[in-house]
């Protein structure tokens, strides 16, 4: 009888039960993503680093001017840039379209193409002589790390559909009026926008029918996206600001933007002779505009002087807009503009921005009134147009915390050290984020920029600063990713167990009270036992004879694969087949088809596969590494003679020699899916000896659990010491390894009054986690441990080692199996 045979481990449906299986869920995905991370790292600087950087550079000399960067909307650089940038959608995998609003979409299905989708965007579009990272970062990111993805084989995981938008018009320059893009999508643009001009006495309507798109207004309300179809939006943006550079960080995550007021300001007076008309005689709108505007930086800079305070504009509006207000002429024309002509009009425009929006309205009505005043005064008129409005925004909580977490997991892969949090922002500038806000939640990532230099050819961002933007989406998305396999791990049991079923316990004699007592023992037992065989291979690795070059150490590895092989053969994998068997569960499908044995199959046909790809990928690299630079081509007949024995010594040969730094990322390998199927069984045995009531079952498990976690203990630290890891990494699998079962049992204690020992879908998860467990057990053993050892020069040259290395592996399985006869 198998160890677990006498203690069923079963969930009900209850809610404490659920969460124990999150857990482990959570045990498995973890050691998943240790393993696969570091065969990812150069594929992360390929195509997250060097071609995003590449990219931008590309995208940045697509302008409609020769000597600087101008792209607006619908210009004829805009249009080449959105389809350069549907050229790389299409690379990425995503399917791609034009809508009528002039936005370059790309969208990927993912597993489930009626869930809500996940929008991520910034604008194509430029200021007049701008830098090359504005909007664009955003746009190359989102596609860099969807293709990073793709090429990870991850695409067809996502849980929802992921679609990148590259908004046509977000600064406004062509028609003073911004987010036309995005405000579309978000069914916030009135149908009157199509009616606006640019200077040339363009209307919208007409830039979109000169670029072949038959824009009408019910056309244009079709834009609007449902707010059901949409499970949130996510914008990466350059900070535009000081701030990430000033406390040293690559990113940090937006709590909230701020609102934003542009006006169009039109001063007239009365057209003259620059030589004739008296100076007292005058009604200049030039002089008048100058005073408007120094109206405006004084209400700008002290606004306190010229709020009156009510119940609207209170100390706490008023204190918030001495931070956070800012005003902007940008913008000033006259007419007739010539040097001898009084001027009969100017022209200005005013961006004003502010937390709140609250205060950024009492500053528009206190600037009015003023500006009214003085008009009056020196006798021209003063006409104020609201261009734009915008509110503030406050990011969603949900996608902060989720992006202030991907952001530090893309910090720790590129640092290799744990971080300080990333900070949290607010964002004086606007965005898209703004305009899709009213669709659906929002949130953004800002990457540094240097000096804070924004809308002009000096904008700088570090390429590892790039690389840290893609990065963090990619980590974003490996949420919407991983998270799902979690859910199926939780629902699956739900979804195929229909039975009613409910098996008298087996269990007799119980007694919480006397069970309690050797529970506590075994906790105790086990997390000593175990803690010293992982840590034995250490404890003796300075003993010239335990070397992994010597004898012993052949014979020492040899008894741990026997104590594996043993484990998934005669204590897990009959357990599976006794659990997916059960009378409890239906006949169809569990007992019409030998489920324990396939899952064990195509475990360890996975543990194959990730083995095989992790390894390669790194020997591609160590071949792409080893190739030699191609000298001048003149001289290419006159060492052609010697090129195989140059090939031989610098790579260029058709194979590459295996190489220390392979056998280490082998290594590793092993050891971590070695411990990832030992730590599966271990939960399950943990918690089903804190879930049992009786004493007279546990009693006898002590002894054994102790011996069996302390061999198998022995072979993982073994694994482990010859894979060279670093200190921390030690630390962290050997404490995990030694705490697992202990935990488990814990946690079985927490929860053994709300058991239905052998209710359907406890006995389906202890069956299909066993089953893994077996598989990949099983195909460590033979493969990895046994089959590298028994193969090795060192063993076939030697008899005598031969017939210690057999006999040891005999004792090891020997030892595991006695140990499940025994309970």
């Amino acid at each position: 009888m198998a160890i677990t045979d006498t203690i069923r481990f079963s969930l009900n449906q209850s809610f404490n039960s659920w969460r124990l299986f999150y857990c482990l869920a959570f045990i498995l995905l973890s050691s998943t993503l240790v393993c696969a991370e570091r065969t990812r790292s150069d594929l992360y600087a390929e195509i997250l680093k060097s071609e995003a950087v590449a990219r931008l550079y590309e995208l940045g000399k697509v302008s409609d001017a020769d000597d600087y960067l101008e792209r607006t909307f619908l210009s004829p650089a805009s249009v080449r840039a959105g389809n350069l940038i549907r050229v790389w959608m299409e690379d990425a995998g995503l399917r791609t379209w034009v809508d009528y609003m002039g936005n370059v979409h790309g969208r990927v299905e993912g597993m489930n193409k009626t869930a809500e989708a996940l929008l991520i965007g910034s604008h194509l579009d430029t200021v007049v002589d701008a830098g090359i990272y504005d909007g664009s970062l955003g746009i190359i990111s989102s596609i860099s790390a969807l293709k990073f993805l793709k090429r990870n084989g991850q695409f067809g995981k996502l849980k929802r559909p992921v679609e990148v938008i590259a908004f046509s018009d977000e600064e406004g320059v062509r028609f003073q009026s911004t987010f036309l893009g995005s405000a579309a999508i978000a069914g916030i643009l009135p149908v009157s926008a199509l009616n606006i001009s640019d200077k040339r006495g363009l209307t919208l309507q007409d830039v979109l029918r000169k670029n072949a798109i038959q824009i009408t207004e019910e056309k244009l309300l079709e834009l609007k996206y449902e707010p059901s179809s949409v499970w949130g939006y996510i914008e990466v943006h350059i900070e535009q600001g000081p701030v990430l550079e000033w406390v040293g960080y690559p990113l940090g995550v937006v709590k909230g933007i701020a609102g934003q007021s542009r006006l169009k300001v039109t001063v007239r007076g009365s057209q003259g002779h620059a030589g004739t008309v008296p100076m007292s005689l005058r009604q200049d709108p030039m002089v008048a505009a100058a005073e408007l505007i120094v109206l405006l930086e004084s209400l700008c800079k002290h606004p306190k002087e010229f709020l009156s305070y009510d119940h609207h504009c209170n100390d706490i509006v008023v204190e918030s807009l001495s931070k956070s207000l800012v005003c902007t002429v940008g913008e000033i024309s006259t007419w007739p503009s010539a040097s001898n002509v009084i001027p009969g009009q100017v022209t200005f425009t005013v961006d004003i921005r502010a937390m709140e929006d609250i205060g950024r309205e009492a500053i528009i009505y206190e600037l009015s009134n003023q500006m009214y005043q003085i008009c009056e005064k020196r006798s021209v008129s003063c006409i104020i147009e609201r261009k734009h409005d915008a509110g503030a925004v406050n990011c969603d909580s949900e996608l902060i915390s989720r992006l202030k977490d991907s952001a530090n997991a893309a910090l720790k892969i590129l640092t290799r050290e744990t971080q300080d949090e990333v900070p949290i922002l607010m964002s004086g500038a606007g965005h898209d984020a703004m305009a899709i806000s009213h669709l659906t939640k929002a949130g953004m990532l800002f990457v540094r920029c240097r000096g804070g230099v924004s809308h002009s050819p000096a904008e700088h961002v570090l390429d590892d600063d790039i690389f840290a933007a893609g990065l963090a989406i990619v980590k974003f998305l490996e949420f919407q990713i991983y998270c799902v396999l979690v859910f199926l791990i939780l629902l699956f049991p739900v979804l195929v167990s229909s039975s009613n079923c409910s098996c008298e316990a087996q269990e007799k004699d119980q007694n919480s009270a006397e069970a309690l007592k050797f529970k506590l023992v075994a906790i105790a037992s086990i997390l000593v036992a175990s803690s010293l065989g992982v840590c034995l291979p250490f404890l003796v690795k300075d003993i010239s004879c335990l070397q992994p070059d010597k004898e012993p150490f052949f014979l020492i590895k040899s008894f741990a694969a026997g104590v594996i092989l043993a484990t998934g053969f005669i204590h897990i994998l009959p357990d599976a087949f006794e659990s997916l068997a059960s009378p409890c569960l239906n006949d169809k499908p569990w007992r019409e088809f030998p489920f324990a044995g396939f899952v064990a199959m195509i475990s360890g046909i996975g543990t194959l596969m990730m083995e095989s790809f992790a390894t390669g990928c790194h020997e591609r690299l160590e071949l792409r590494k080893a190739q030699p630079v191609n000298g001048d081509e003149e001289m290419s007949d006159h060492n052609e003679a010697h090129s195989v024995d140059v090939g031989r010594f610098h790579g260029s040969a058709l194979t590459l020699p295996r190489t220390n730094s392979s056998d280490l990322i082998r290594n590793h390998i092993i050891s971590q899916v070695l411990e990832l199927g030992i730590v599966v069984h271990s939960v399950i045995i943990g918690l089903s000896l804190g879930a049992s009531q009786s004493a007279k079952t546990i009693k006898p498990l002590v002894a054994a659990l102790s011996f069996h976690q302390f061999f198998e203990g022995i072979g993982l630290g073994g694994c482990i010491s010859q894979a060279k890891m670093k200190r921390q990494s030690v630390v962290v699998m050997v404490v995990f390894f030694s705490l697992t079962t202990p935990a488990g049992i814990s946690v079985g204690i927490g929860i053994a009054k709300t058991y239905d020992d052998n209710s359907p879908a406890a006995l389906i998860i202890q069956g299909l986690l066993n089953s893994a467990s077996a598989g990949i057990l099983i195909y460590m053993a033979l493969v990895d441990l046994l089959a590298a050892d028994f193969m090795n020069p060192k063993l076939l040259t030697n008899f005598r080692l031969q017939v210690g290395a057999i006999f040891t592996l005999l004792l090891g399985t020997c030892c595991m199996s006695l140990l499940a006869k025994l309970n």
